[in-house]
């Protein structure tokens, strides 16, 4: 084996560890979380994310508490998969 080859096998080993460690701390099959891109991001793209094994992101923009709320419990509703809210803390 060359010493490129076996530089290339490491990184590659390093990759796989990363992406386990990824799905472990979400919670999913796969390392891959859908970005919070307000008013894209609701309960039906963040859903077939989650049920397709990734990680979807609800962005929560300007929302509401109420409005929220229910989206997050429309979200749960469609999927039983670990999904996340984007907050943005700056927003009143």
């Amino acid at each position: 084996m060359s010493e490129r080859d076996a530089k290339q096998d490491s990184a590659y080993a390093e990759l796989d560890r990363l992406w386990v460690r990824g799905c472990e701390i979400l919670g999913c099959d796969l390392a891959v979380m859908g970005g919070a891109m307000t008013w894209v991001s609701e309960r039906n793209l963040v859903a077939a994310i989650s049920e397709a094994g990734g990680f979807g992101v609800i962005a929560s923009g300007s929302m509401s508490p109420d409005l929220l709320s229910s989206e997050i419990q429309a979200t749960q509703a469609m999927t039983t998969r670990p999904f996340g809210v984007n907050l943005i803390t700056l927003h009143p």
